[in-house]
């Protein structure tokens, strides 16, 4: 469970994060991450709350575009609440 976001989300800017490296420029802010690592014909759950048992919110497929509003740890897992990028209502915790 605890790997379970890290193997969840991928940087999205790492493209730009290697053109701002070769040309000196500082990091860029991370804008967005990418889902991925869900299994085939599974979706990630988006909780109310951040527990397995919270209110299931949304469900969302590998390639989802997510924009990170924070992290905690609760109860020895970690977990993130996210929105996406293209439908910002659509929010909860992984």
């Amino acid at each position: 469970m605890k790997k379970r976001f890290a193997v969840v989300l991928a940087l999205v800017a790492q493209a730009n994060l290697a053109n701002a490296q070769d040309s000196g420029q500082d990091a860029p802010v991370i804008e967005a991450f990418e889902v991925i690592g869900v299994a085939v014909n599974d979706l990630l759950n988006l909780r109310a709350t951040a527990s397995p048992a919270g209110m299931l919110v949304a469900r969302i497929p590998n390639g989802t575009l997510v924009r990170n509003h924070g992290c905690a740890e609760v109860n020895g897992s970690s977990w993130c609440k996210v929105a996406e990028v293209d439908n910002p209502t659509v929010m909860g915790w992984a």
